[in-house]
């Protein structure tokens, strides 16, 4: 009978935790009529039948006198031998000792259960908390798509693979049977991404360095490392006592332990604390590192398990700027704004008196800085006021202002971003004038709204006749009004046709031929347009990864002529470099590269305006740096530097703006 009890002993206790259970968690039988409910009631009730039997049969066991064969008794009575069959009970002592052994039994099947699972079926997973940091499958994944790749593409492990120094723990491990692998380190300097056919990084740096990529590469996210959830971190009782006190907390807490099932537990937090409910799904677990694993498309399309394929694979198309770089093209010349550091500082012009005019962004200020670069003054302050205040924002107040010009007259006409406006300044600071206010055009109208509305204005110029010519980035157009502010007409509407613009951006004035350069960053070329409007031409730009309109760096490109007319340069802020062509869009030359602080003088942050002062020397804002660069006239090779007398203008017919308007 001890064994027998022995064996009932784990399977009432866990009869009697499925009776007890629904009522701990909130989960009661007979609660309902959905399939689910119903369901719930009969395991329940099946679970009492149970506890029921087993229980009873423990007692029964425990308690009924049972025959002793084997114990016989004999006495003699007289001449009479009689005999009796001796009857005894369980006793009560060892009934409780072989309950005690039971449970120890049961939590020894519970035991080799979660070993089981830690060892067999969690051990790569961090729902698992027998394990604490450590390498998800990923890398395992990463290395045997690496080791097909190779083996299809070179018959053996010479794929050329570049991997950064997160990825380097315990890849590196793994990276040894790849002969032609490159460490990248870091990675801030790296470059000549498209000789890798796979390259690995880890997330916080793919932000910055995709932009390099171009259009080369299929990306795959995936976790590196991760952590079991700690929740657990900053435990107080009145935290405990939420939890206990919640029957669907405590089914979650009840599954962590049991079968480390994350569902109910992320819903219940999601109800009480209001994070998302998918929080602990592998895919999105919250406590871990990530990386980037790119192929190269032309490489995929080889690998139909990789990309899409085809019996026919031709290469991606080049970078015309490959074989153009300037490795040895560096500023002569950086400053900063000291007193007062520069704070994401983006457009950046130079007066007829020679003095350097930065909109420095973040500080919502403009800083005058001297042709030597000490910084002779600042004007402008954070405006405090909102879009919905109907005085609007008092004038010489400035929020996040990213573009600047300056005027014949040395007035300082700013695109103050985030007033939706267009301040006049003099060259001292004094506020003349301002118009503007926040204004979002529908394009599906054909009209263009008052003539005063902006949408996060990013950048200005002013061309020989005075005229301003705003980009009005958020609206799709380029806005254009004479020197005092009065409308003349709207260059472009939002969309990705011929003369149509998506994002504009960076502005260039050719008054030589009567050209208007625009920077259309999502459609990730340069528009030109004659300065009454028409639409004369535009060639793609190979940069501006790190933009789009679903997915976006939150940088923009800007353009500038060089004083001979001749090269257009073109910032590509994330990829820190500046392309230049001609101004039929022939690629001439490229140069700078991603950095990181201390930065050289050919190594940038994010790259911001830029502009060329009367000895056609190249000034840059370097936004991600804090900086302001200078170049040497001469610091480009194959460049005409000496400025010549520029031809005559194009004669141009005076401008006819429509009722609206707009220029179609």
């Amino acid at each position: 009978r001890m064994w027998a009890v022995l064996l009932l002993a784990p399977v009432f206790l866990i009869g009697l935790a499925n009776v007890i259970g629904p009522f701990v968690f909130n989960q009661p039988p007979f609660a309902g009529l959905e399939r689910v409910e119903q369901m719930r009631t009969f395991t329940w009730i099946g679970a009492l039948v149970l506890t029921a039997v087993t229980g009873y049969g423990m007692y029964w066991l425990a308690t009924t006198p049972r025959r002793n064969k084997a114990s016989v008794t004999l006495f003699r009575l007289g001449e009479l031998q009689v005999g009796y069959i001796a009857r005894r009970r369980l006793d009560p002592g060892q009934a409780l000792r072989v309950l005690v052994v039971g449970i120890f039994a049961l939590l020894a099947v519970l035991t080799a259960r979660h070993a089981w699972m830690a060892a067999y079926i969690n051990y790569d997973l961090a729902t698992e908390y027998l394990v604490y940091a450590h390498g998800a499958p990923s890398n395992k994944i990463i290395v045997n798509y690496l080791t097909e790749m190779s083996q299809r593409l070179t018959d053996g492990m010479n794929i050329q693979v570049a991997y950064d120094d997160k990825f380097s723990w315990p890849g590196s491990w793994y990276m040894r049977q790849f002969p032609s692998a490159v460490f990248l380190g870091d990675a801030n300097n790296a470059s000549g991404w498209e000789n890798y056919q796979a390259v690995i990084i880890d997330t916080d740096k793919s932000a910055r360095l995709e932009p390099q990529f171009a259009d080369r590469f299929y990306r795959f996210d995936m976790i590196r490392l991760w952590w079991p959830m700690q929740d657990y971190f900053g435990l107080t009782m009145q935290r405990i006592d939420n939890a206990l006190g919640d029957g669907e907390m405590r089914q979650g807490l009840w599954d962590i332990w049991w079968s480390r099932s994350y569902d109910t537990y992320g819903a219940a937090k999601a109800r009480m604390a209001g994070s998302s409910p998918d929080e602990f799904d592998i895919d999105k677990w919250p406590v871990a590192e990530r990386l980037a694993f790119y192929v190269r498309k032309d490489v995929a399309a080889q690998l139909w398990d990789f990309g899409v394929g085809a019996a026919r694979v031709s290469g991606l198309p080049a970078d015309p700027f490959n074989t153009l770089r300037c490795d040895t093209c560096a500023a002569e010349t950086a400053w900063t704004a000291a007193p007062g550091a520069f704070n994401a500082p983006r457009g950046v012009a130079v007066g007829p008196d020679g003095n350097i005019y930065v909109a420095d962004t973040q500080n919502s200020r403009i800083v005058v800085l001297a042709p030597t670069g000490e910084m002779l003054r600042t004007f402008g302050a954070l405006s405090v006021t909102n879009d919905a205040d109907p005085a609007g924002p008092p004038l010489g107040t400035l929020r996040e202002p990213w573009g600047v010009a300056v005027d014949a007259e040395g007035r300082v006409i700013v695109a103050d971003t985030w007033n939706h406006r267009v301040q006049i300044f003099t060259a001292d600071g004094e506020p003349l004038a301002a118009w503007g206010m926040f204004e979002r055009v529908d394009p599906t109208f054909s009209i263009s709204g008052s003539s005063t509305g902006f949408y996060g204005p990013r950048d200005v110029e002013v061309d020989a006749e005075g005229r301003i010519y705003v980009a009005d980035t958020g609206n799709k157009r380029v806005r254009v009004y004479d020197s005092t502010g009065g409308y003349l007409m709207d260059i472009g509407s939002e969309g990705s046709q011929p003369g149509q613009l998506l994002e504009p951006v960076g502005l260039a004035i050719s008054d030589a031929t009567g050209e208007l350069f625009v920077a259309s960053t999502w459609n990730k070329r340069i528009d030109v347009f004659s300065l009454d409007g028409s639409f004369l031409r535009s060639w793609d730009v190979p940069a501006w990864y790190g933009n789009t309109a679903t997915a976006d760096s939150g940088n923009r490109p800007y353009l500038a002529l060089d004083r001979t007319g001749r090269y257009l340069f073109v910032t590509d802020p994330d990829s820190a470099r500046v392309l230049v062509y001609d101004t039929n869009g022939a690629p001439v030359l490229q140069f700078g590269r991603l950095g990181s602080a201390p930065y050289g003088l050919g190594q940038f942050g994010v790259l911001g305006g830029i502009a060329f002062d009367e000895e056609n020397r190249l000034v840059m804002a370097d936004a991600g740096a804090a900086r302001i660069v200078r170049f040497a006239s001469g610091a480009f090779p194959g460049l005409m530097v000496e400025v010549e007398a520029p031809p005559e203008a194009l004669p141009t017919e005076a401008i006819q703006p429509t009722p609206t308007g707009r220029i179609f």
